[in-house]
């Protein structure tokens, strides 16, 4: 563990807040985080389109750190920790061999190894990231010794994972599935209903929590506009004004997969996956006994596939989109290592295929440990603040700061909440970024009259 988070303080490096400035997503989610820790209700009192469990993970941070980018920078490095700690624990039993496990701290599941990852990391990748990594860890316990308490634990870690991002649903749907695709015994067992109701109520028991509160706080209603109908009218509208007309889905697709960022970071994953596999059907239909790993790795194929269509909706191809169909290729990627290494076929083919998997897989493994190592140099070297010195904060920042009191309201229009957290000054509205405002079919007259009352009078 110690190894761990040595290795993810040194890839959090170039992001530390004494030498780069705050993303403006960082922001926004940190604002609000600031507005629930005193109290607040998310959509309520802090008008955002990302589903909350980023905002009390930032909430939890501030309420132990303080109201800073500090608390916000040492959270997300804390959330990190969990999720390389399970990809650890399926390497060390599995492969049973040091040369393996050296590589996995440096290959973050959740962030594809170009710098542009690292310059627009924000505490959603960390929370999003973390609940996924466990759903598989938790899944595999299932897959090895089938329990209600293990559908139930699998369940909670896909519900949480729903709460961090909407496309993560994909996780949830696609298991049964990857149970009868592999055959894994546990769809034949008489206890099969109740596993499922166990996962269901797990999956089910985060999110209705939330909606119960929600509710409670009449906010039930913000939530849902903002999260699932804004985002949609946000993205069409930014689609039709950039190509001038919507894009199809099967557009969307030819982008993900034409994208740099699928090229160079996702396709020799995907290349390596396939390879496992197709090791892995051999094993299936030759009987062998480890149903759960070859369970495991259909699941984590199919997730792929799920995540991937889904992660470029927009057709904006932006890195951090493809943050989401990584971590399933790290789980196809350990289960080809666990097959490749297990594998002794009689038939010369065969053989053949698990010598080039075995190399390909430990030359690949070292080339993107050297690159993820390398660009963390480059981001490093491009720094020209010193480690000690002040955070860095926006101009703004430092004229609203001097310019106003604790006790003022400051509107900042735009999408810079930013500056309201790093001053500590609220804004006056729960709009306190403008995009809601400004996008036809979604923006009404009933919001923009809110705005201009919040403004007149101000809490």
């Amino acid at each position: 563990m110690a190894l761990l988070g040595g290795v993810t303080l040194l890839m959090m490096f170039p992001t530390i807040p004494t030498m780069r400035y705050q993303g403006r997503d960082n922001g926004i989610f940190a604002y609000t985080a600031t507005v629930i820790a005193e109290g607040g209700v998310p959509y309520r009192d802090a008008l955002d389109n990302k589903l909350p469990l980023v905002y009390y993970a930032n909430a939890a941070g501030i309420l132990l750190l303080g109201s800073n980018r500090w608390a916000i920078w040492l959270n997300e490095w804390v959330l990190w920790q969990p999720q390389r700690w399970p990809f650890l624990r399926w390497c060390g039993p599995w492969t049973d061999h040091a040369g393996w496990r050296c590589h996995w701290p440096f290959l973050p599941p959740s962030k594809p190894g170009r710098m542009a990852s690292f310059r627009m990391a924000t505490l959603l990748k960390a929370t999003r990231c973390c609940s996924r990594c466990w759903a598989y860890l938790w899944g595999l316990r299932f897959l090895q010794q089938p329990s209600r308490k293990w559908g139930a634990l699998l369940g909670l870690a896909c519900g949480l994972a729903f709460l961090a991002r909407q496309n993560t649903v994909g996780l949830a749907l696609v298991f049964v599935p990857a149970l009868l695709l592999a055959g894994h015994p546990v769809w034949r067992s008489p206890r099969r209903w109740a596993y499922l109701g166990s996962m269901i109520a797990g999956g089910l028991s985060a999110p209705l929590l939330l909606a119960t509160y929600l509710a409670a706080t009449n906010a039930l209603d913000d939530a849902y506009q903002a999260t699932f109908v804004f985002p949609g009218a946000l993205h069409a509208w930014i689609s039709i004004a950039e190509s001038e007309g919507e894009h199809t889905f099967f557009e969307t697709l030819y982008t993900s997969l034409t994208s740099e960022t699928f090229e160079t970071m996702v396709m020799p994953m995907v290349a390596f996956a396939a390879l496992g596999a197709a090791l892995a059907g051999v094993q299936r239909w030759r009987g062998n006994p480890d149903k759960a790993l070859i369970t495991l790795g259909a699941w984590a194929v199919l997730a792929f596939v799920v995540d991937l269509a889904t992660a470029n909706l927009t057709d904006r191809a932006f890195p951090h989109y493809y943050i989401t169909p990584v971590a399933p290729l790290m789980v196809s990627l350990i289960c080809l290592a666990v097959a490749a290494r297990r594998a002794r076929p009689t038939r010369p083919s065969l053989q053949g295929a698990v010598w080039v998997a075995r190399v390909g897989l430990a030359v690949f493994m070292g080339l993107l440990t050297l690159s993820t190592l390398n660009g963390m140099r480059e981001a490093i070297v491009e720094l020209d603040q010193p480690i000690t010195g002040d955070v860095q904060e926006r101009v703004l920042t430092t004229f609203v700061r001097q310019n106003t009191t604790p006790d003022d309201l400051v509107l900042v229009w735009g999408a810079s909440s930013e500056i309201n957290f790093q001053s500590g000054r609220h804004s006056p509205t729960n709009f306190h970024y403008a995009y809601p405002l400004i996008v036809p079919g979604y923006t009404t007259d009933a919001m923009l009259n809110d705005f201009l009352n919040d403004l007149a009078t101000p809490a």
